[in-house]
């Protein structure tokens, strides 16, 4: 069976209510105060959902579980803009703009050492790790796609130095209108 939204207003069955329970309480363990009761009972003794969980959080339901889908403290033309302006600052190399767009306590994971690369966390720690790329003043990204998943945007990339190239993939996380943790990958 397909997936049905669940909004406000949406009569609940005992499967859904007990799996919006769920996502309630993972809402208020993720954002204080989001997940206090939204659930209440209509003229007939149903449960429905009485206001939203929080902040662009989509619920759905199938026949089995409830899932969480659109999960976002922003919305995605706001996050597209965010990182429209962002890889524009890259491109730009403006390292100032481009932390400005950062939280922080931004999380950087570098693409080496391989295997795992490295985690550096800070604002300023962050711009030290960025500052020999934004240098490169011939370089450039090309990005061949992006796309936003609640508080996750995804992005491929292709990354253009002069005298050769690498692909790669950015996992990214937005908090509070800001990019808050960036991962990123390379073929190699």
């Amino acid at each position: 069976m397909g997936l049905r939204g669940v909004g406000v207003g949406v009569h609940l069955d005992e499967h859904d209510v007990a799996g919006v329970r769920l996502v309630a309480q993972y809402v208020e363990a993720q954002y204080a105060g989001l997940g206090q009761r939204r659930l209440g009972v209509d003229e007939r003794g149903r449960e429905e959902l009485v206001e939203p969980l929080g902040p662009d959080v989509n619920v759905y339901v199938n026949d089995k579980h409830p899932l969480i889908v659109g999960w976002s403290t922003v919305g995605e033309d706001e996050a597209m803009a965010l990182i429209d302006a962002f890889n524009a600052a890259w491109n730009g190399h403006d390292l100032t703009a481009a932390l400005d767009l950062c939280s922080d306590d931004i999380v950087f994971e570098t693409t080496f050492p391989a295997p795992d690369g490295r985690r550096v966390s800070g604002r300023a720690a962050v711009g030290a790790e960025w500052d020999a790329v934004f240098a490169e003043t011939q370089a450039r990204f090309t990005f061949e796609e992006i796309f936003v998943a609640g508080d996750r945007v995804v992005q491929r990339w292709r990354y253009d130095w002069g005298t050769g190239h690498v692909r790669g993939v950015d996992v990214m996380r937005l908090r509070g209108g800001r990019i808050a943790e960036k991962l990123s990958y390379v073929k190699g």
